[in-house]
Protein backbone atom coordinates (compact mmCIF):
# COMPACT_ATOMS: atom_id res chain seq x y z
CA UNK A 1 0.00 0.00 0.00
CA UNK A 2 1.15 3.52 -0.82
CA UNK A 3 0.89 6.22 1.81
CA UNK A 4 0.37 9.47 -0.08
CA UNK A 5 0.92 11.45 3.13
CA UNK A 6 4.65 10.71 3.13
CA UNK A 7 7.56 11.38 0.79
CA UNK A 8 7.85 13.84 -2.06
CA UNK A 9 4.21 14.54 -3.03
CA UNK A 10 4.92 14.98 -6.75
CA UNK A 11 7.11 11.88 -7.00
CA UNK A 12 4.71 9.54 -5.19
CA UNK A 13 1.79 10.80 -7.30
CA UNK A 14 3.66 10.35 -10.60
CA UNK A 15 4.82 6.83 -9.72
CA UNK A 16 1.27 5.83 -8.83
CA UNK A 17 -0.09 7.44 -12.02
CA UNK A 18 2.36 5.48 -14.19
CA UNK A 19 1.01 2.12 -13.01
CA UNK A 20 -2.54 3.45 -13.36
CA UNK A 21 -1.82 4.56 -16.93
CA UNK A 22 -0.52 1.08 -17.73
CA UNK A 23 -3.78 -0.38 -16.37
CA UNK A 24 -5.89 1.98 -18.48
CA UNK A 25 -3.77 1.40 -21.59
CA UNK A 26 -4.13 -2.37 -21.26
CA UNK A 27 -7.90 -2.04 -20.85
CA UNK A 28 -7.99 0.18 -23.94
CA UNK A 29 -5.98 -2.40 -25.90
CA UNK A 30 -8.18 -5.31 -24.86
CA UNK A 31 -11.31 -3.29 -25.70
CA UNK A 32 -9.93 -2.64 -29.18
CA UNK A 33 -9.11 -6.33 -29.68
CA UNK A 34 -12.63 -7.28 -28.57
CA UNK A 35 -14.13 -4.89 -31.13
CA UNK A 36 -11.95 -6.37 -33.87
CA UNK A 37 -13.01 -9.91 -32.92
CA UNK A 38 -16.72 -9.00 -32.93
CA UNK A 39 -16.46 -7.21 -36.27
CA UNK A 40 -14.42 -9.92 -38.02
CA UNK A 41 -15.60 -13.14 -36.37
CA UNK A 42 -19.33 -12.34 -36.19
CA UNK A 43 -20.22 -9.48 -38.55
CA UNK A 44 -20.12 -5.74 -38.97
CA UNK A 45 -23.79 -5.76 -37.98
CA UNK A 46 -22.78 -7.24 -34.61
CA UNK A 47 -20.27 -4.43 -34.15
CA UNK A 48 -22.98 -1.91 -35.02
CA UNK A 49 -25.38 -3.62 -32.58
CA UNK A 50 -22.93 -3.03 -29.74
CA UNK A 51 -22.17 0.53 -30.89
CA UNK A 52 -25.88 1.41 -30.83
CA UNK A 53 -26.23 0.62 -27.13
CA UNK A 54 -22.72 1.58 -25.99
CA UNK A 55 -23.85 5.06 -24.78
CA UNK A 56 -26.27 3.42 -22.33
CA UNK A 57 -23.62 0.97 -21.15
CA UNK A 58 -21.20 3.83 -20.54
CA UNK A 59 -23.79 5.86 -18.61
CA UNK A 60 -24.75 2.88 -16.41
CA UNK A 61 -21.11 2.03 -15.81
CA UNK A 62 -20.41 5.70 -15.02
CA UNK A 63 -23.11 5.77 -12.35
CA UNK A 64 -21.91 2.53 -10.78
CA UNK A 65 -18.22 3.41 -10.88
CA UNK A 66 -19.06 6.89 -9.57
CA UNK A 67 -20.49 5.41 -6.39
CA UNK A 68 -17.42 3.17 -6.08
CA UNK A 69 -14.99 6.08 -6.57
CA UNK A 70 -16.94 8.09 -4.00
CA UNK A 71 -16.47 5.24 -1.54
CA UNK A 72 -12.77 5.24 -2.38
CA UNK A 73 -12.53 8.97 -1.64
CA UNK A 74 -14.06 8.49 1.81
CA UNK A 75 -11.83 5.50 2.65
CA UNK A 76 -8.81 7.42 1.38
CA UNK A 77 -9.57 10.33 3.70
CA UNK A 78 -10.01 7.99 6.68
CA UNK A 79 -6.88 6.01 5.80
CA UNK A 80 -4.99 9.30 5.71
CA UNK A 81 -6.25 10.10 9.21
CA UNK A 82 -4.94 6.67 10.38
CA UNK A 83 -8.25 5.89 12.11
CA UNK A 84 -8.26 2.13 11.46
CA UNK A 85 -11.35 1.49 13.57
CA UNK A 86 -13.36 3.98 11.52
CA UNK A 87 -11.87 2.56 8.31
CA UNK A 88 -13.20 -0.93 9.12
CA UNK A 89 -16.60 0.45 10.07
CA UNK A 90 -16.74 2.44 6.83
CA UNK A 91 -15.82 -0.64 4.81
CA UNK A 92 -18.78 -2.51 6.28
CA UNK A 93 -21.11 0.32 5.25
CA UNK A 94 -19.56 0.42 1.77
CA UNK A 95 -20.35 -3.26 1.25
CA UNK A 96 -23.95 -2.67 2.28
CA UNK A 97 -24.42 0.47 0.15
CA UNK A 98 -22.83 -0.89 -3.03
CA UNK A 99 -24.64 -4.21 -2.79
CA UNK A 100 -28.06 -2.55 -2.42
CA UNK A 101 -27.28 -0.04 -5.17
CA UNK A 102 -26.06 -2.68 -7.62
CA UNK A 103 -29.04 -4.97 -6.93
CA UNK A 104 -31.36 -2.05 -7.69
CA UNK A 105 -29.42 -1.16 -10.87
CA UNK A 106 -29.45 -4.80 -12.02
CA UNK A 107 -33.21 -5.10 -11.55
CA UNK A 108 -34.09 -1.74 -13.13
CA UNK A 109 -31.78 -2.09 -16.15
CA UNK A 110 -32.82 -5.69 -16.83
CA UNK A 111 -36.52 -4.80 -16.60
CA UNK A 112 -36.18 -1.82 -18.95
CA UNK A 113 -33.73 -3.45 -21.35
CA UNK A 114 -36.04 -3.76 -24.37
CA UNK A 115 -37.43 -0.25 -23.89
CA UNK A 116 -33.89 1.14 -23.70
CA UNK A 117 -32.94 -0.46 -27.02
CA UNK A 118 -36.06 1.05 -28.62
CA UNK A 119 -35.29 4.49 -27.18
CA UNK A 120 -31.82 4.24 -28.73
CA UNK A 121 -33.54 3.82 -32.14
CA UNK A 122 -31.66 0.63 -32.91
CA UNK A 123 -32.13 -0.31 -36.60
CA UNK A 124 -34.40 -3.30 -37.11
CA UNK A 125 -31.64 -5.43 -38.59
CA UNK A 126 -29.53 -5.15 -35.43
CA UNK A 127 -32.29 -4.68 -32.83
CA UNK A 128 -32.36 -8.32 -31.73
CA UNK A 129 -28.57 -8.52 -31.36
CA UNK A 130 -28.46 -5.27 -29.35
CA UNK A 131 -31.19 -6.54 -27.06
CA UNK A 132 -29.55 -9.94 -26.45
CA UNK A 133 -26.14 -8.41 -25.74
CA UNK A 134 -27.51 -5.75 -23.38
CA UNK A 135 -29.84 -8.20 -21.59
CA UNK A 136 -26.98 -10.53 -20.67
CA UNK A 137 -24.76 -7.71 -19.41
CA UNK A 138 -27.54 -6.08 -17.40
CA UNK A 139 -28.73 -9.33 -15.83
CA UNK A 140 -25.18 -9.97 -14.62
CA UNK A 141 -24.49 -6.36 -13.61
CA UNK A 142 -24.30 -7.40 -9.96
CA UNK A 143 -21.04 -9.20 -10.81
CA UNK A 144 -19.44 -5.78 -11.30
CA UNK A 145 -19.89 -4.90 -7.62
CA UNK A 146 -16.73 -6.49 -6.22
CA UNK A 147 -14.40 -5.40 -9.07
CA UNK A 148 -15.65 -1.79 -8.92
CA UNK A 149 -15.41 -1.71 -5.13
CA UNK A 150 -12.08 -3.51 -5.05
CA UNK A 151 -10.30 -1.32 -7.59
CA UNK A 152 -11.49 1.90 -5.95
CA UNK A 153 -10.87 0.87 -2.34
CA UNK A 154 -7.46 -0.65 -3.04
CA UNK A 155 -6.34 2.46 -4.92
CA UNK A 156 -7.61 4.70 -2.14
CA UNK A 157 -5.23 2.81 0.15
CA UNK A 158 -2.39 3.37 -2.31
CA UNK A 159 -2.42 -0.12 -3.86
CA UNK A 160 -2.64 0.02 -7.65
CA UNK A 161 -0.52 -3.11 -8.17
CA UNK A 162 -3.43 -5.43 -7.35
CA UNK A 163 -5.95 -3.74 -9.71
CA UNK A 164 -3.25 -3.66 -12.41
CA UNK A 165 -2.55 -7.39 -12.22
CA UNK A 166 -6.23 -8.34 -11.99
CA UNK A 167 -7.08 -6.01 -14.88
CA UNK A 168 -4.34 -7.52 -17.07
CA UNK A 169 -5.41 -11.10 -16.42
CA UNK A 170 -9.12 -10.29 -16.62
CA UNK A 171 -8.69 -8.50 -19.95
CA UNK A 172 -6.66 -11.36 -21.39
CA UNK A 173 -9.29 -13.86 -20.22
CA UNK A 174 -12.00 -11.72 -21.81
CA UNK A 175 -10.24 -12.06 -25.17
CA UNK A 176 -9.75 -15.82 -24.66
CA UNK A 177 -13.37 -16.40 -23.65
CA UNK A 178 -14.58 -14.27 -26.57
CA UNK A 179 -12.59 -16.44 -28.95
CA UNK A 180 -13.98 -19.57 -27.27
CA UNK A 181 -17.61 -18.47 -27.40
CA UNK A 182 -17.49 -16.62 -30.73
CA UNK A 183 -14.84 -18.42 -32.75
CA UNK A 184 -15.20 -22.01 -31.53
CA UNK A 185 -18.69 -22.39 -30.07
CA UNK A 186 -20.21 -19.96 -32.62
CA UNK A 187 -22.59 -18.36 -30.11
CA UNK A 188 -22.71 -15.05 -31.98
CA UNK A 189 -23.32 -11.76 -30.20
CA UNK A 190 -24.24 -13.58 -26.98
CA UNK A 191 -20.72 -15.00 -26.95
CA UNK A 192 -19.24 -11.51 -26.69
CA UNK A 193 -21.41 -10.89 -23.64
CA UNK A 194 -20.57 -14.29 -22.13
CA UNK A 195 -16.86 -13.50 -22.46
CA UNK A 196 -17.36 -10.31 -20.45
CA UNK A 197 -19.37 -12.18 -17.81
CA UNK A 198 -16.64 -14.82 -17.42
CA UNK A 199 -13.95 -12.16 -16.98
CA UNK A 200 -16.13 -10.50 -14.34
CA UNK A 201 -16.40 -13.78 -12.46
CA UNK A 202 -12.61 -14.09 -12.44
CA UNK A 203 -12.26 -10.51 -11.16
CA UNK A 204 -14.67 -11.26 -8.32
CA UNK A 205 -12.71 -14.32 -7.24
CA UNK A 206 -9.34 -12.54 -7.54
CA UNK A 207 -10.38 -9.48 -5.52
CA UNK A 208 -11.96 -11.60 -2.79
CA UNK A 209 -8.82 -13.75 -2.48
CA UNK A 210 -6.61 -10.66 -2.14
CA UNK A 211 -9.05 -9.06 0.30
CA UNK A 212 -9.14 -12.00 2.69
CA UNK A 213 -5.42 -12.81 2.45
CA UNK A 214 -3.71 -9.40 2.35
CA UNK A 215 -6.09 -6.58 3.27
CA UNK A 216 -6.40 -7.05 7.03
CA UNK A 217 -6.57 -3.29 7.48
CA UNK A 218 -10.15 -3.21 6.09
CA UNK A 219 -11.44 -6.51 7.53
CA UNK A 220 -14.47 -5.86 9.71
CA UNK A 221 -16.20 -7.87 12.41
CA UNK A 222 -19.94 -8.21 13.04
CA UNK A 223 -19.71 -5.53 15.73
CA UNK A 224 -18.11 -3.15 13.25
CA UNK A 225 -20.68 -3.94 10.56
CA UNK A 226 -23.43 -1.85 12.16
CA UNK A 227 -24.91 0.65 9.75
CA UNK A 228 -24.15 4.31 10.28
CA UNK A 229 -26.41 6.92 8.71
CA UNK A 230 -23.57 9.45 8.83
CA UNK A 231 -21.24 7.16 6.88
CA UNK A 232 -23.91 6.04 4.39
CA UNK A 233 -24.87 9.66 3.74
CA UNK A 234 -21.22 10.62 3.26
CA UNK A 235 -20.65 7.75 0.83
CA UNK A 236 -23.80 8.53 -1.11
CA UNK A 237 -23.34 12.30 -1.48
CA UNK A 238 -19.70 11.78 -2.43
CA UNK A 239 -20.27 9.06 -5.02
CA UNK A 240 -23.49 10.04 -6.80
CA UNK A 241 -22.17 13.40 -8.14
CA UNK A 242 -19.16 11.63 -9.70
CA UNK A 243 -21.46 9.21 -11.51
CA UNK A 244 -23.67 12.07 -12.67
CA UNK A 245 -20.66 14.07 -13.87
CA UNK A 246 -19.42 11.10 -15.92
CA UNK A 247 -22.83 10.65 -17.51
CA UNK A 248 -23.20 14.37 -18.27
CA UNK A 249 -19.82 14.52 -19.97
CA UNK A 250 -20.66 11.52 -22.14
CA UNK A 251 -24.07 12.98 -23.07
CA UNK A 252 -22.31 16.12 -24.34
CA UNK A 253 -19.95 14.03 -26.47
CA UNK A 254 -22.92 12.08 -27.87
CA UNK A 255 -24.72 15.27 -28.94
CA UNK A 256 -21.56 16.51 -30.65
CA UNK A 257 -21.09 13.17 -32.38
CA UNK A 258 -24.65 13.35 -33.72
CA UNK A 259 -23.87 16.72 -35.32
CA UNK A 260 -20.68 15.35 -36.88
CA UNK A 261 -22.60 12.37 -38.27
CA UNK A 262 -24.56 14.70 -40.58
CA UNK A 263 -21.38 15.39 -42.58
CA UNK A 264 -21.13 11.83 -43.82
CA UNK A 265 -18.95 8.78 -43.51
CA UNK A 266 -15.67 10.43 -44.54
CA UNK A 267 -15.83 13.08 -41.82
CA UNK A 268 -17.02 10.63 -39.18
CA UNK A 269 -14.21 8.22 -40.01
CA UNK A 270 -11.58 10.97 -40.02
CA UNK A 271 -12.69 12.33 -36.64
CA UNK A 272 -12.95 8.81 -35.17
CA UNK A 273 -9.41 7.93 -36.26
CA UNK A 274 -8.04 11.19 -34.81
CA UNK A 275 -9.96 10.57 -31.60
CA UNK A 276 -8.19 7.24 -31.18
CA UNK A 277 -4.84 9.04 -31.10
CA UNK A 278 -6.15 11.74 -28.74
CA UNK A 279 -7.46 8.97 -26.47
CA UNK A 280 -3.89 7.74 -25.96
CA UNK A 281 -2.93 11.17 -24.62
CA UNK A 282 -6.05 11.25 -22.46
CA UNK A 283 -5.16 7.88 -20.92
CA UNK A 284 -1.99 9.38 -19.44
CA UNK A 285 -3.54 12.68 -18.35
CA UNK A 286 -6.67 11.05 -16.92
CA UNK A 287 -4.46 8.65 -14.97
CA UNK A 288 -2.82 11.65 -13.32
CA UNK A 289 -6.28 13.07 -12.61
CA UNK A 290 -7.47 9.82 -11.02
CA UNK A 291 -4.28 9.67 -8.96
CA UNK A 292 -5.03 13.13 -7.57
CA UNK A 293 -8.40 11.89 -6.33
CA UNK A 294 -6.74 9.44 -3.97
CA UNK A 295 -3.72 11.65 -3.26
CA UNK A 296 -5.91 14.53 -2.10
CA UNK A 297 -8.28 12.19 -0.24
CA UNK A 298 -5.50 10.71 1.90
CA UNK A 299 -3.86 14.05 2.59
CA UNK A 300 -7.15 15.70 3.49
CA UNK A 301 -7.77 12.91 6.01
CA UNK A 302 -4.28 13.42 7.42
CA UNK A 303 -4.88 17.18 7.54
CA UNK A 304 -1.81 17.61 5.30
CA UNK A 305 -3.23 20.40 3.18
CA UNK A 306 0.32 21.64 2.65
CA UNK A 307 1.04 18.53 0.61
CA UNK A 308 -2.05 19.12 -1.51
CA UNK A 309 -1.03 22.73 -2.12
CA UNK A 310 2.40 21.55 -3.22
CA UNK A 311 1.34 18.45 -5.13
CA UNK A 312 -1.45 19.85 -7.30
CA UNK A 313 0.60 22.60 -9.06
CA UNK A 314 3.48 20.15 -9.53
CA UNK A 315 1.27 17.52 -11.15
CA UNK A 316 -0.40 20.16 -13.35
CA UNK A 317 3.04 21.26 -14.56
CA UNK A 318 3.99 17.63 -15.21
CA UNK A 319 0.77 17.03 -17.11
CA UNK A 320 1.29 20.14 -19.25
CA UNK A 321 4.81 19.03 -20.22
CA UNK A 322 3.63 15.49 -21.07
CA UNK A 323 0.65 16.82 -22.98
CA UNK A 324 2.80 19.29 -24.92
CA UNK A 325 5.35 16.67 -25.96
CA UNK A 326 2.71 14.11 -26.97
CA UNK A 327 0.64 16.76 -28.76
CA UNK A 328 3.64 17.80 -30.87
CA UNK A 329 4.37 14.16 -31.68
CA UNK A 330 0.72 13.62 -32.64
CA UNK A 331 0.63 16.70 -34.88
CA UNK A 332 3.89 15.93 -36.71
CA UNK A 333 3.76 12.12 -36.81
CA UNK A 334 0.04 11.43 -36.45
CA UNK A 335 -0.36 10.68 -40.17
CA UNK A 336 1.64 7.47 -39.70
CA UNK A 337 -0.79 6.41 -36.98
CA UNK A 338 -3.79 7.29 -39.16
CA UNK A 339 -2.57 5.07 -42.00
CA UNK A 340 -2.95 2.05 -39.75
CA UNK A 341 -6.70 2.53 -40.15
CA UNK A 342 -7.10 4.26 -43.53
CA UNK A 343 -4.00 3.51 -45.59
CA UNK A 344 -5.22 4.83 -48.96
CA UNK A 345 -7.69 7.54 -47.93
CA UNK A 346 -6.04 10.96 -48.26
CA UNK A 347 -9.36 12.77 -47.68
CA UNK A 348 -9.86 11.01 -44.36
CA UNK A 349 -6.26 11.58 -43.29
CA UNK A 350 -6.59 15.29 -44.13
CA UNK A 351 -9.66 15.55 -41.90
CA UNK A 352 -7.89 13.64 -39.11
CA UNK A 353 -4.87 15.93 -39.25
CA UNK A 354 -6.96 19.12 -39.21
CA UNK A 355 -9.08 17.86 -36.33
CA UNK A 356 -6.13 16.83 -34.21
CA UNK A 357 -4.26 20.12 -34.80
CA UNK A 358 -7.28 22.12 -33.58
CA UNK A 359 -7.94 19.87 -30.60
CA UNK A 360 -4.34 19.64 -29.39
CA UNK A 361 -3.71 23.37 -29.76
CA UNK A 362 -5.50 23.53 -26.43
CA UNK A 363 -3.16 21.02 -24.75
CA UNK A 364 -2.74 23.25 -21.66
CA UNK A 365 -6.42 22.87 -20.86
CA UNK A 366 -6.37 19.17 -21.80
CA UNK A 367 -3.73 18.76 -19.07
CA UNK A 368 -5.20 21.10 -16.46
CA UNK A 369 -8.84 19.99 -16.41
CA UNK A 370 -8.50 16.36 -15.17
CA UNK A 371 -5.93 17.29 -12.51
CA UNK A 372 -8.03 20.06 -10.98
CA UNK A 373 -11.22 18.03 -11.23
CA UNK A 374 -9.63 15.00 -9.58
CA UNK A 375 -8.10 17.14 -6.83
CA UNK A 376 -11.42 18.81 -5.99
CA UNK A 377 -13.17 15.43 -5.97
CA UNK A 378 -10.50 13.94 -3.71
CA UNK A 379 -11.04 16.69 -1.18
CA UNK A 380 -14.70 15.67 -1.08
CA UNK A 381 -16.28 18.43 -3.16
CA UNK A 382 -17.79 16.17 -5.79
CA UNK A 383 -20.74 18.49 -6.46
CA UNK A 384 -18.26 20.90 -7.99
CA UNK A 385 -17.49 18.18 -10.55
CA UNK A 386 -21.19 18.05 -11.49
CA UNK A 387 -21.19 21.80 -12.12
CA UNK A 388 -18.04 21.32 -14.15
CA UNK A 389 -19.80 18.61 -16.17
CA UNK A 390 -22.64 20.97 -17.03
CA UNK A 391 -20.13 23.66 -18.02
CA UNK A 392 -18.59 21.16 -20.45
CA UNK A 393 -22.02 20.07 -21.68
CA UNK A 394 -23.44 23.49 -22.57
CA UNK A 395 -20.94 24.60 -25.27
CA UNK A 396 -21.07 21.18 -26.92
CA UNK A 397 -24.88 21.37 -27.15
CA UNK A 398 -25.02 25.01 -28.26
CA UNK A 399 -22.40 24.59 -30.97
CA UNK A 400 -23.98 21.32 -32.14
CA UNK A 401 -27.42 22.92 -32.39
CA UNK A 402 -26.66 26.41 -33.70
CA UNK A 403 -23.23 26.32 -35.35
CA UNK A 404 -23.17 22.91 -37.01
CA UNK A 405 -23.54 24.50 -40.45
CA UNK A 406 -19.75 24.76 -40.59
CA UNK A 407 -17.65 21.69 -39.84
CA UNK A 408 -14.72 23.62 -38.33
CA UNK A 409 -17.00 25.07 -35.66
CA UNK A 410 -17.75 21.55 -34.45
CA UNK A 411 -14.02 20.89 -34.17
CA UNK A 412 -13.81 23.69 -31.60
CA UNK A 413 -16.73 22.47 -29.44
CA UNK A 414 -14.69 20.19 -27.15
CA UNK A 415 -11.75 22.65 -26.76
CA UNK A 416 -14.15 25.45 -25.77
CA UNK A 417 -15.70 23.10 -23.20
CA UNK A 418 -12.22 22.31 -21.81
CA UNK A 419 -11.32 25.99 -21.56
CA UNK A 420 -14.51 27.00 -19.74
CA UNK A 421 -14.37 24.05 -17.33
CA UNK A 422 -10.68 24.64 -16.58
CA UNK A 423 -11.23 28.35 -15.90
CA UNK A 424 -14.11 27.48 -13.57
CA UNK A 425 -11.96 25.00 -11.64
CA UNK A 426 -9.04 27.43 -11.46
CA UNK A 427 -11.41 29.97 -9.88
CA UNK A 428 -13.03 27.52 -7.46
CA UNK A 429 -9.87 25.62 -6.44
CA UNK A 430 -8.60 28.27 -3.93
CA UNK A 431 -12.06 28.34 -2.35
CA UNK A 432 -12.03 24.56 -1.98
CA UNK A 433 -8.57 24.67 -0.39
CA UNK A 434 -9.71 27.22 2.20
CA UNK A 435 -12.81 25.18 3.05
CA UNK A 436 -10.76 21.98 3.23
CA UNK A 437 -8.45 23.51 5.81
CA UNK A 438 -11.38 24.24 8.12
CA UNK A 439 -13.34 21.04 7.44
CA UNK A 440 -10.68 18.36 7.17
CA UNK A 441 -11.55 16.58 10.43
CA UNK A 442 -15.27 17.36 10.84
CA UNK A 443 -16.39 14.00 9.43
CA UNK A 444 -14.27 12.05 11.92
CA UNK A 445 -15.61 14.20 14.76
CA UNK A 446 -19.21 13.44 13.72
CA UNK A 447 -18.50 9.71 13.82
CA UNK A 448 -16.88 10.04 17.24
CA UNK A 449 -19.96 11.85 18.58
CA UNK A 450 -22.15 9.15 17.08
CA UNK A 451 -20.11 6.42 18.76
CA UNK A 452 -20.24 8.16 22.13
CA UNK A 453 -24.01 8.58 21.91
CA UNK A 454 -24.39 4.84 21.50
CA UNK A 455 -22.30 4.03 24.55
Amino acid sequence: MKDFTKGNPIKVAILFAVSLAVTNAISYLYSTVDSIMVGRMISTDALAAIAVISPVLVIVNGLCSGIAIGCGIVTGQIFGSKDIKLLKKTMANIVFLLFIFMVAMTFICSFLCEDIVRIMNAPEDVFEMSYKYMKILFMTLLLSTVPLMGSSIFRSLGDNRTPLIISMISGALNVVFNYLFIGILKTGIEGAAYGTVCSRIFSNIAYLIVYFKKMDIIHFSLRESKLSFTIIRKLFITGIPIGIQTSITFCGSSVLQSALNTYGKTVVTGVTVADKLISIIWIIIESLGTTMIYFCAQNKGANRIDRIKKGVPGIIATAIVISAVMSLMAVFYGKYFFTLFVEKSPDIIEISEKFIIIQLSFFIFVATLPILRGSVQGMGYTKVAVICGFIELIPRILISLFFSYKLEYLYFAAPIAWVLASLFLLAIYPVVIRKTISESILFNEKISIEEKSRC
